[in-house]
Formats: structure tokens, sequence, C-alpha cells
């Protein structure tokens, strides 16, 4: 039952609310995906704190601008934004061994990291005029070499390393009976990084799942709008 100080908030006034960044982050803590750290974000985006949750012991930061807020959980590291004159800079940091991994050098802002397995790691770079939507690219940690994977892509669900599944398209539709008076449709597709061929399975559905091999995917406003199931080659 004792309690210990880990951290001293002395910004409140500025935590918890959205900013001109619309990214309401300050003041609020993360983890890495295993529970294992936990990392409090300052006033400017970066973090401030970090702290062994075992033993409660702080852990050295690295320099860095800020915590990437989209992509993927990982189990035991966290993704930074780092300073660079002339590129944005994205790395891994693993707080229990100290180590940064930069996994993105490039123009984007917002690359959004969608896989890790070892040295290999795949990321979605936005299109400048749709963020639903980019390229999917993978990189090897320990080369530094990065090659596309494919073209355009919606946020990708790899099935194996050939292929992947995606929304894209995506649109507003306004409906009065609708909670928030609009929603999202997009199209469900099947992306091939061997020959970037796109096959798609539905156009214009509001909401899907995949499970064991199968789409079921609700169609609202097609032609023959129900509750549809579809088997995955």
């Amino acid at each position: 039952g004792t309690d210990r100080e880990i951290a001293v908030n002395d910004f409140a006034a500025q935590s918890w609310t959205f900013t001109d960044n619309g990214d309401g982050i300050v003041g609020r803590w993360y983890w890495t995906g295993d529970g294992a750290t936990a990392a409090l974000v300052g006033p400017d985006g970066a973090l401030v704190e970090a702290l062994d949750i075992a033993s409660g012991a702080p852990i050295e930061l690295p320099e860095h601008l800020g915590l990437a807020l989209f992509g993927v959980q990982l189990p035991d590291a966290l993704d930074l934004r780092l300073a660079d004159p002339d590129q944005q800079v994205r790395a891994l940091w693993y707080p229990a061994t100290g180590e940064l991994r930069p996994w993105y050098r490039g123009p984007a802002k917002h690359a959004r990291l969608t896989r890790v397995d070892g040295d290999r790691v795949e990321y979605l770079v936005p299109d400048a005029t749709d963020p639903n939507e980019g390229s999917l690219w993978r990189a090897d940690l320990g080369t530094g070499e990065a090659h596309e994977l494919l073209p355009r892509i919606g946020g990708p669900i790899r099935l194996d390393d050939r292929h992947y599944f995606t929304l894209m398209d995506h649109q507003m539709v306004d409906d009065a009976t609708f909670s928030h008076g609009a929603f999202y449709t997009y199209d469900l597709v099947l992306a091939d990084a061997d020959t970037h061929a796109l096959r798609r399975y539905a156009d214009d559905v509001s909401d899907f799942t995949l499970r064991d091999g199968a789409l079921t995917f609700l169609d609202v406003h097609g032609e023959d709008p129900g509750l549809w199931a579809v088997p995955l080659p």
C-alpha cells in the first residue's frame, strides 16, 4: 500500500487539452506494449520522464523532438521523432537497452510504422492529398536499405509476405440517422506486393471484420444492402 512519487507534472495547465496540432497528448503517459516502460509527454510534445515500471527507476531519455502518435504499438520500444536539419527522421527507442534504431529518413512528416519483425520493418508513407492512403515500404534496420512494396494502399493488414488486405477510397456520407450526422465508407481491397494488382471485394461498405480467413462486411447504401460474408482465397 505504499505510494511512491515517480514524476512531477508542473505543466498541468497545459496538459490533457488539444493544442494547435490537435494532438491532446501533453501530460499523458504512454507505455511500451509489454507494460515495462512508461513515459510522460511534456509541453512541447517530447518525453520528459521515463521509468521502469517494475523498479520505479528513471530511464535516461535520448535526444528527440517528440513521440510518434500513429502506427503499430511495439512490445518493447517507443517510436520517436528525431531532430534533423534536412529530413524527417523516425527511430525505434528501446528503453531497456537505450538503443536507438532509425527506420525512416525522408520528406514525409507522418510516415506510419505498420510492422516490426526483428531487423525488418514496414511503414506507410501517406499521400500528400489523402492521409488514408499512401505507399507501403519495407526497410532493413541493419543495412538501412528500403524498397517500395506497393505504390498505393490504405492502412495495410498483412496476410503474408506478398498479400495485404486494405481499405481504400474513403468517402464521407451525410446521414442524419447517424449519431455524428455522417460516416465514412470505403472499398475492401486485396493488394499483391509482387504484381501490384488490387482485387476489390466490395465497394462503399461501412464496416467489416476479417477473421479466420473470412471477410464479413456491412453494405448500407449499395444496390444490395445487407450483411455479407466472403471467403478469402
